[in-house]
C-alpha cells in the first residue's frame, strides 16, 4: 500500500473512533473583569478540547477534566492521579502530545506505542498505536529533542522521522553552530529557533529547509532570557519573559519583543516592564496578551502597548503558567508542588465574535526557490478548535492541481505547521488555502477564506481566479429593515470551471452554504449599514470576492429629537437659535442663505416646529416660551413659565399639537397644547432634566438628567399620551474597562442628547464618561489626559427601561458629544463633538463610525433635511451653520460627509472681541495648547460655566479630593481667590493644569512661563503675558449672573419658609463666613477649618492644607454634592452629618427649623440681598510690607471681632512661630535670618472651639542691620 493510501486509511480509522463532545463555552455574558469561579486544582499543561477543559497537574496534583458550560459552577467530569510537567503541547486533531512526558504511555512502553494519546474522549485518554507513518509511533523519540516535527533531533542526531529513526540525516549541534548554550527548539515552517531556558541566554534562528545542512541565519547573544522551556510567538515576534525586570541588554524589562520578520536580522523592537506584563508565561488572543502572577494579572494590548484590564483576587495568589483566553472567558491556572488553583474570569463584556486570522506565515506570499523538504508555518494567535485544524480546512495543493496529503500539527504556542507527506516537486507553484469558515476558534468563529502562493522554482503561478461581472440586490440600497431582499450576481471562469457562490450579509448571520446558484435572499432585523460579501470559487479552489454596502432603514415614523436647530419642511427653511444674541436665525434650506434674525427671550436654547407651522422657542434664562409666526417672522405669543424653571429643550409628539418642555431648574417636564398655548400639565421627573426625544410611534418620551448622581447617569422614560408614570433608567458606572489610550472607566455624565428609535425599542444617548475611580489617593494611579474623561454614546433598551451596557461606543481622541440627529429610517446617527468642531456619522446598531468631518466652532445642534439629504450644524461660537452633504452616505453607505458651505447666523456680535475669543478658548478641546488629543477643555467640566457634579482626585497636582464648583455668577476673581484651597489668584493660573493634567502645550511660551516665579499659581502674575489667557480670563469674568432658583415663589421672592430660614441663617452665625454680597468671605482672603478635612483632603499647592476657602451660597440649590470632597450629597446631609456640630448649626436646630434653613439656602440666587461683611480679622503688627531687622524680637498682634476666641497661632511661611491663649492675643517672635522674606498669617480658634480661621497673608522681609533700626513699610508683593 502506498504511503498516501496508508495515510488516508489511517485518518479515516481515526476520525471514526468514538468521540465525546462537551458542551463548550457558555453563551451567557457578564461585565468584563468578573470573576466567575475559583477552585483548588490547576493545570501545568492545559487545553480545551472537544468542549471540555483539561487540567494536567504536576507531581502530586493529578489531572482533572471539567465542563465549564456554566463557568460559575464548573462541573468535574473525571480525575486521575496521573501528573504531567512542561508547558507546551502539540496536537494532530485529537492526537495529543505533552512536553517532557505523557503519563498515559507509561515509563517504558512497548515498541509501537507513541508519545501521543487520544483526546477523542478526554476522560479516557489512551496511547495512540495506529501509525499514519513512522514518526509518531516511535517510542519516546518524538519528545527527545522537544521538536514537534521531522526533521527531529535526538541529542545531536538529525533524522527524518517520515522514514524512521535511522539512518540519520546528519550529526550536528545547532547550539554549537550558533555559539550558544541553549537547549530549547521549535519550528515555524522552515525556520528553526533555538531559544534559552533556565539559566541560559541568547537565541538563534536557522533555515532547515534542507534538514541535513541547517543554515545559521542570525544570532542574538547576551541577556535574552526566557524562564524554563516555553515558546511564545505573537505574529512575527518572539516574546521572552523572565519574571522580573532584569531581562534584555539593559536589564530593565521583564518582556522582550524580538522581530523575526527578516530572520537574517533578528531585532529587539520592544520591551515591557513587569508592572505592565507580569509573570513568566504569556498567551495571546488577537492583539491581546494575557499574563500574571501572584496578586495581579493583565490583559495587555500588544498593538498600543497599553494595559487594557487588570485582574486580581484578594483571597488567592495567581500562578503564572496558564493565562489562557477561552472566547470571552479567561482561564487562570497553574500547578506547582505546593498546590494548584484555577480561576475563570471574563475579559470582555461581549461574546467573542472575532474570527481567527493568520498573523504571520512562512513561506511569504510569492516566495520562490523554496526547498523541496519545506514545511509551511502559520501563526494564529487564538485558541483553536483542534478538530477543525485539518486537511479539509487547511489545504496544500499545486496551483490549479489536486490537494496534497500533509500532516498538520497545531501547538499551544499558536504555531500551526503543515508538513507535506512527500517532498515538494521541483519548479512547481503551490497554494496554501484556508477554507472559509473551516478552521474555528473555541467560540465557533470560522476563519475567512485566504490563500498564499509560493514556488520551488523561479516564478510563482497563482492560477486564474473566477471573474465577478455583476453583483446587486432587489431592491437596491437603501432597503427596509425586516423586508426580504433578493441578491443576485454573475461570474465567469477563464478555464471554464464550474462555479459556486457563497454570500455573507454583514449582520453576524452565517454565510450561505456554497451553491451553484448565484441568487440568495436575506432580511435585516434592524437598521444600519451592512457590507455584503460575495465569494465565488471554481472547481480547483481558486476564488474571487466582491463587496457591496447596503443601508437598511426602519419603516416607522421618525422620532422627535430636541435640538437647537430644526428643518421647517413645509417652508423649506432651517431655523437655529443664537443663545448669546437672544435671537433665532432663519435660513433658506435650498439657496443656503440667511433670511432673517428674530429677537426672542433671554438665551434661546432649543426650538421645534408645530403641526401648524409655527415655531416654538424655549428661552432658558427668562423662563419663557416664544411662539413665532413663520410667515411674519414675528413673536406672536410669549408663554411665561414659573420663576427658575430654566427650560432647556422642546419636542412635539406625533401630530405636532402637543409639546413637551424640559425644565432643568425645577426638574419637571411641562406639557402644553398648541391650541391653548398654555401648560396643561407638569410631571416631576428629577433634577437637571435636559434633553428630550419622543419615539416615532408616539408612545414613549425619553428625558435625560444632565449632571449625573455620583454612581450612575440617568434617563427617564415616560409613557405617552398618559404622561403620568416615570421609569428611571440607570446608566451605571463602568468600573471594569481597563484605562488605556483608547478606553477607560467612568460614570456617564453631561447626558446632553437623546435619540429614540422610530419604534421606541431603542434609544441612544450622548454623554461624557468621568473616571472618578482614578487618582493617586483613590487607587494610586494618577489622572491622565486620555483616561480622565472620554466620550460615550450609549444604548437604551426602551422596552425594558434599562441600558445595554455592552453596547457603549467610545469615540477615541474626542471631547464630549453634544448633539444627535437621525438619518432617514434611523440608519445612521449623526453625532456632534462640540470641543473638537467635529461631526461623525455612526452606525449605532453595529457601533461603527462610518465618516467624519470638521465643522465650525462648538457644534451644539444637528438637523437633517430628508429632501436634500443635507445635515445642518449649529456652530455656537463660529456664529454660523455648517451645511454637510450626506446624500451618498445615507443612501449608499459611502464614507463621505462633505461640508458644502457655512452660513453666518447673525450680522452682529453681542460679546466684546476679547470675551468672544475667551469663550472660544474655553470650549476648544482641539487646540493643542489647551490639551493633548482633543479630550480636555474648560467646558469639559464647566459647560456654560456650570459644574459637573464630580469630585476629582487632584492629589497629583498638589491638592486632594476636590468637588467641582460652578463659575456662574462668580465673575472670575469677583469672589477672591478661586478653588477650595484658594490656590489661584488669577484666572490665568489655569495655564498650570493645562500643562500638568490636560497634556497641553500651554498658551504661554515656555520661557515666559518659567520666568521668575510665574510657573507657581501664586507667583509672579501671568496676566498680560498671553493674549489668549487674558481673553479666557475676560470670558470667565463675564460669567456674572446666577441662575434663578425654582424654589422661590412664582414672583421670584422668598417663600415664607425661606424668610424664616434667612433669619435662622443670620442667628446661627452662618453669615460670619458666608458673608457679604457673595455669601462668602473669600474676597477677604479668609480660609477656615470647620472640621471637614480628612485624609483625602490632601494638600494646598503641595504643602499643608490648613483651611478651606468659603464657597458662595448663591446657586447652592444647583451645586450638589456639597463640601470640598463632596461628602454631603444633600443639604440635609450637610446639616446633619458627623461634622454638623462643628461646621453648621444643624445639630442644634429642630427638624422644622432645618427645613426652613434649607428652604432659604435653596432660594439664594442672584436676586437675594447679600449679608453683612464678615467679622474683622487682620494682623495689626507688624505692618504688611515691613522691612525688619534680623534677630529682632517682634511683637505680633491681630485686630479681630470674632467671638469666642480661644487661641491665636501665628504662622510664618506656614509654620507656627508663636501662639497665645489669652487676650489681647499678642505674642513675640524672634524673626528670621537676614535676606529672608516671610508670609505671616494668624490662625484664630474661635466660636468656642468650633471654627479655625486663617487671616489674609502679609509679607515682611529681614535685613542684616542692627535691631532697632527703623524701616519704611513700602514693600510691595
Amino acid at each position: 500500500m502506498s504511503l498516501r493510501a496508508k495515510l488516508g486509511l489511517s485518518l479515516l480509522l481515526w476520525c471514526c473512533w468514538s468521540a465525546v463532545q462537551g458542551q463548550g463555552l457558555p453563551s451567557q455574558t457578564w461585565p468584563a473583569g468578573t470573576q466567575l469561579a475559583s477552585w483548588n486544582h490547576g493545570g501545568r499543561i492545559t487545553t480545551f478540547h472537544r468542549g471540555l477543559l483539561y487540567l494536567g497537574g504536576t507531581d502530586g496534583q493529578g489531572t482533572q477534566v471539567y465542563n465549564i458550560a456554566n463557568p460559575q459552577s464548573p462541573q468535574l467530569m473525571c480525575s486521575s492521579a496521573l501528573s504531567v510537567n512542561g508547558h507546551a503541547w502539540q496536537k494532530i486533531g485529537d492526537l495529543f502530545y505533552r512536553q517532557y512526558w505523557n503519563p498515559e504511555v507509561g515509563a517504558d512502553p512497548p515498541q509501537g506505542t507513541s508519545q501521543f494519546v487520544s483526546l477523542a474522549q478526554p476522560c479516557n485518554r489512551v496511547p495512540w498505536t495506529q501509525a499514519i507513518h513512522n514518526f509518531p509511533v516511535q517510542t519516546r523519540v518524538w519528545g527527545g529533542g522537544f521538536m514537534d516535527t521531522y526533521p527531529n533531533w535526538y541529542g545531536d542526531v538529525i533524522y527524518d522521522s517520515r522514514v524512521g529513526y535511522w539512518p540519520p540525516l546528519a550529526e550536528t549541534s545547532v547550539a554549537q553552530l550558533a555559539g550558544l548554550n541553549v537547549g530549547n527548539r521549535f519550528r515555524i515552517g522552515n525556520l528553526l529557533f533555538i531559544t534559552p531556558g533556565d539559566e541560559q541566554t541568547g537565541l538563534a534562528v536557522f533555515d532547515i529547509g534542507n534538514p541535513a545542512a541547517p543554515v545559521l541565519l542570525d544570532v542574538l547573544a547576551g541577556n535574552y532570557r526566557q524562564y524554563t522551556s516555553a515558546w511564545q510567538v505573537w505574529r512575527h515576534y518572539l516574546v521572552l519573559m523572565i519574571g522580573d525586570n532584569t531581562n534584555g541588554p539593559q536589564q530593565n524589562a521583564n518582556t522582550l519583543i524580538i522581530d523575526f520578520s527578516d530572520p537574517a536580522d533578528l531585532r529587539l523592537v520592544g520591551t515591557i516592564p513587569y508592572d505592565d506584563l507580569p509573570g513568566r508565561y504569556v498567551h495571546f488572543q488577537d492583539e491581546f496578551a494575557f499574563a500574571g502572577r501572584f496578586n495581579r494579572g493583565v490583559k495587555y494590548n500588544m498593538e498600543t502597548r497599553q494595559v487594557e484590564r487588570v485582574f486580581s483576587n484578594p483571597q488567592h495568589s495567581f500562578s503564572d503558567f496558564q493565562w489562557i483566553p477561552l472566547g470571552h472567558l479567561l482561564l487562570v491556572s497553574g500547578s506547582e508542588q505546593n498546590g494548584s488553583r484555577s480561576f475563570l474570569f471574563t475579559h470582555q463584556s461581549n461574546l467573542d465574535t472575532r474570527a481567527p486570522t493568520i498573523g504571520y506565515h512562512l513561506p511569504a506570499d510569492g516566495a520562490t526557490h523554496q526547498p523541496l523538504n519545506s514545511a509551511i508555518g502559520l501563526v494564529i494567535n487564538e485558541r483553536l478548535d483542534a478538530t477543525t485544524v485539518n486537511e479539509q480546512n487547511i489545504q496544500l495543493r499545486e496551483v490549479d492541481g489536486p490537494q496534497l496529503p500533509a500532516i498538520i500539527i497545531h501547538t499551544s504556542y499558536d504555531v500551526v505547521n503543515v508538513y507535506p507527506v512527500s517532498p515538494l516537486q521541483a519548479d512547481t507553484s503551490y497554494e496554501l488555502r484556508i477554507v472559509a469558515g473551516g478552521v474555528r476558534d473555541l467560540a465557533g468563529n470560522g476563519m475567512a477564506a485566504q490563500s498564499f502562493f509560493f514556488s520551488t522554482g523561479d516564478n510563482v503561478d497563482t492560477g486564474q481566479p473566477p471573474s465577478i461581472t455583476s453583483m446587486g440586490s432587489t431592491p437596491g440600497s437603501p432597503v427596509t429593515s425586516g423586508s426580504n431582499i433578493q441578491f443576485s450576481a454573475s461570474a465567469s471562469d477563464p478555464a471554464g470551471h464550474a462555479l459556486e457562490y457563497s454570500w455573507t450579509f454583514g449582520d453576524g448571520s452565517a454565510s450561505t452554504s456554497w451553491s451553484s446558484s448565484a441568487a440568495a435572499q436575506h432580511s435585516y432585523a434592524q437598521p444600519g449599514q451592512y457590507t455584503v460579501q460575495l465569494q465565488v470559487r471554481n472547481a480547483v479552489g481558486r476564488s474571487a470576492s466582491a463587496t457591496r454596502v447596503l443601508v437598511a432603514r426602519h419603516s416607522g415614523n421618525a422620532a422627535a429629537v430636541s435640538s437647537s436647530i430644526v428643518v421647517h419642511p413645509a417652508r423649506r427653511e432651517v431655523w437655529s437659535v443664537n443663545p448669546d444674541h437672544g435671537t433665532v436665525a432663519v435660513f433658506d434650506a435650498d439657496a443656503l442663505t440667511r433670511l432673517a434674525e428674530i429677537s426672542v427671550g433671554d438665551h434661546p436654547a432649543g426650538l421645534a416646529v408645530a403641526a401648524d407651522g409655527r415655531v416654538w422657542v424655549v428661552n432658558r434664562d427668562d423662563d419663557s416660551l416664544s411662539r413665532i409666526n413663520p410667515v411674519t417672522r414675528m413673536v406672536e405669543h410669549t408663554l411665561p413659565l414659573d420663576y427658575g424653571d430654566r427650560p432647556t429643550a422642546i419636542v412635539f409628539a406625533q401630530g405636532g399639537t402637543t409639546g413637551y418642555v424640559a425644565l432643568s431648574g425645577s426638574g419637571e417636564i411641562a406639557r402644553f397644547s398648541t391650541a391653548s398655548a398654555n401648560v396643561d400639565a407638569r410631571l416631576a421627573v428629577g433634577p437637571q432634566v435636559y434633553a428630550l426625544s419622543v419615539s416615532g410611534d408616539g408612545g414613549r418620551l425619553f428625558a435625560s438628567r444632565f449632571v449625573s448622581a455620583a454612581g450612575a447617569g440617568q434617563v427617564w422614560r415616560i409613557g405617552l399620551p398618559a404622561f403620568s408614570t416615570v421609569d428611571s433608567i440607570s446608566l451605571p458606572i463602568d468600573s471594569t474597562t481597563a484605562d488605556s489610550g483608547t478606553a477607560g472607566r467612568g460614570v456617564p455624565n453631561f447626558v446632553a442628547a437623546l435619540a429614540s428609535s422610530p419604534d421606541g425599542q431603542r434609544a441612544f444617548y450622548a454623554a461624557k464618561k468621568d473616571n472618578v475611580l482614578r487618582g493617586q489617593f483613590r487607587e494610586g494611579s494618577p489622572l491622565s489626559f486620555e483616561t480622565t474623561m472620554r466620550s460615550l454614546i450609549g444604548t437604551l433598551d426602551g422596552a425594558g427601561a434599562s441600558e445595554v451596557s455592552s453596547a457603549r461606543f467610545d469615540s477615541d481622541d474626542a471631547s464630549r458629544p453634544s448633539a444627535l440627529a437621525w438619518a432617514p429610517g434611523a440608519s445612521h446617527l449623526f453625532v456632534a463633538f462640540e470641543g473638537n468642531h467635529r461631526v461623525i456619522a455612526l452606525d449605532p446598531w453595529n457601533r461603527r463610525e462610518i465618516a467624519r468631518t470638521e465643522v465650525g466652532m462648538t457644534p451644539q445642534g444637528l438637523a437633517f433635511d430628508p429632501a436634500t439629504s443635507r445635515l445642518f450644524v449649529h456652530n455656537l461660537l463660529s456664529r454660523n451653520v455648517s451645511v454637510l452633504d450626506a446624500a451618498d452616505l445615507v443612501s449608499q453607505g459611502t464614507a463621505s460627509l462633505t461640508e458644502l458651505q457655512r452660513i453666518a447666523s447673525s450680522s452682529s456680535e453681542p460679546l466684546s472681541a476679547e470675551v468672544l475669543a475667551g469663550k472660544r478658548i474655553f470650549y476648544d478641546a482641539a487646540d493643542t495648547r489647551m490639551g493633548q488629543d482633543g479630550y480636555f477643555s474648560c467646558a469639559a467640566c464647566h459647560l456654560d460655566g456650570r459644574q459637573d457634579g464630580r469630585v476629582w482626585d487632584f492629589t497629583q497636582l498638589g491638592e486632594g479630593l476636590r468637588n467641582t464648583t460652578s463659575l456662574r455668577g462668580v465673575a472670575g476673581m469677583g469672589h477672591g481667590r478661586v478653588h477650595w484651597s484658594g490656590n489661584f489668584d488669577e484666572i490665568q493660573d489655569f495655564e498650570n493644569p493645562m500643562r500638568a493634567l490636560f497634556g497641553g502645550l500651554g498658551f504661554m511660551d515656555d520661557a515666559d512661563f518659567n520666568a521668575g516665579t510665574r510657573s507657581e499659581p501664586l507667583g509672579d502674575p501671568k496676566a498680560g503675558i498671553s493674549a489668549e489667557l487674558d481673553a479666557l480670563a475676560a470670558y470667565v469674568d463675564s460669567l456674572d449672573r446666577f441662575d434663578r432658583s425654582p424654589f422661590r415663589s412664582a414672583s421670584g421672592s422668598l417663600t415664607a419658609d425661606g424668610m424664616a430660614g434667612r433669619t435662622l441663617f443670620i442667628q446661627s452665625g452662618c453669615a460670619d463666613c458666608h458673608a457679604g454680597e457673595a455669601f462668602s468671605d473669600s474676597a477677604w482672603s479668609r480660609r477656615h477649618d470647620v472640621g471637614t478635612l480628612s485624609a483625602g483632603s490632601g494638600n494646598r499647592l503641595g504643602g499643608a492644607l490648613e483651611a478651606l476657602d468659603t464657597p458662595t451660597l448663591r446657586g447652592v440649590w444647583d451645586s450638589a454634592p456639597y463640601l470640598h470632597d463632596g461628602s454631603a450629597a444633600t443639604l440635609e446631609a450637610l446639616l446633619t452629618s458627623g461634622d454638623a456640630q462643628q461646621h453648621t448649626a444643624g445639630a442644634s436646630l429642630s427638624a422644622g427649623q432645618r427645613s426652613q434653613l434649607i428652604a432659604f439656602l435653596n432660594q439664594i440666587d442672584g436676586s437675594e440681598p447679600g449679608m453683612p461683611a464678615p467679622p474683622q480679622l487682620a494682623i495689626s503688627s507688624p505692618a504688611n510690607g515691613a522691612q525688619l531687622a534680623a534677630g529682632a524680637t517682634l511683637s505680633l498682634s491681630i485686630t479681630s471681632s470674632y467671638s469666642g476666641i480661644q487661641q491665636v497661632e501665628y504662622l510664618a511661611n506656614g509654620a507656627v512661630v508663636a501662639s497665645t491663649s489669652s487676650a489681647p492675643w499678642s505674642a513675640q517672635w524672634n524673626g528670621a535670618a537676614a535676606g529672608e522674606q516671610q508670609r505671616l498669617q494668624a490662625r484664630v480658634h474661635h466660636g468656642n472651639g468650633r471654627f479655625i480661621t486663617l487671616s489674609d497673608e502679609i509679607r515682611v522681609s529681614f535685613s542684616g542691620l542692627a535691631a532697632g533700626a527703623v524701616f519704611g513699610d513700602g514693600f510691595e508683593e
